[in-house]
């Protein structure tokens, strides 16, 4: 089987996307602590839930940000991903 020349190009296109998402969330996982990236790599595993205690300044936020950020790489076409917080002004925060 052969490919035309559009789908040819077509494929190409979604091989360079895929690339250029990959070395985003590589990225972003770079600049991640150990813990945090202990805790990104578990959601990017599949784990549903996580539950975080730990102290002011641990990088919570920072670490929400960046799991926004993988999670809208790594969704599909015509996913959504949904973030929400108690308010307004503490989700722009975030953002």
């Amino acid at each position: 089987m052969s490919l035309s020349s559009s789908e040819h190009d077509e494929a190409r296109e979604l091989f360079a996307i895929k690339e250029a998402r990959n070395s985003i969330k590589d990225a972003i996982l770079a600049e991640l602590f150990d813990r945090q990236l202990e805790v990104a790599l578990a959601w990017l595993s599949g784990l549903r839930s996580i539950a975080l205690s730990c102290s002011r300044r641990a990088g919570k936020t920072q670490l929400l940000a960046r799991m926004i950020a993988l999670a809208l790489i790594v969704s599909g076409n015509n996913e959504w991903v949904v973030f929400t917080a108690r308010t307004l002004g503490i989700a722009k925060n975030i953002m």
